[in-house]
C-alpha cells in the first residue's frame, strides 16, 4: 500500500486528493460453496479468511491515513453481510450500492 501511494504521489497527484478503498469483507463459506459448484469438486477449506481480510482492511486504512490520503473509505460493517455478495466474494447490487454511496460522498466532499 505504501508503494502504491508513493507511486501515485510521485506522479504529481497530491495525497490529499486520493480516495482509498480498502479491501472489502467477504463471505468465506459462500465463496467456498461457489467454488465447489463451479469446479464440481470438493473444496475443503475456503481460500478466503474473514479474520485475515479484516486485518488487511485495517492495515490499509492505517497506511492510507498515515500517508495523508484525502479519504479512506470505511464500509466494513455495512458490507459484512451475506446479502452484499452474489457468491461470497463479488458484490451484489446492494453491496455495489453501498460502495458507490461511500465513494460518491467523498468525491463530492474532497475531490471536486
Amino acid at each position: 500500500m505504501k508503494s502504491i501511494l508513493s507511486a501515485v504521489v510521485s506522479r504529481g497527484i497530491p495525497a490529499s486528493r486520493l480516495i482509498v478503498l480498502p479491501p472489502p469483507p467477504s463471505d468465506p463459506e459462500a465463496w467456498r460453496l461457489f467454488l465447489e459448484a463451479k469446479e464440481r469438486t470438493a473444496v475443503p477449506r475456503s481460500p478466503k479468511s474473514a479474520a485475515l481480510s479484516r486485518r488487511y482492511y485495517d492495515v490499509c486504512r492505517a497506511v492510507a491515513a498515515e500517508a495523508g490520503v484525502g479519504a479512506v473509505l470505511d464500509f466494513w460493517d455495512d458490507l459484512n453481510k451475506p446479502e452484499m455478495f452474489v457468491d461470497g466474494l463479488h458484490f451484489s447490487e446492494k453491496g455495489s450500492e453501498v460502495v458507490f454511496r461511500s465513494e460518491i460522498f467523498f468525491v463530492r466532499v474532497c475531490c471536486l
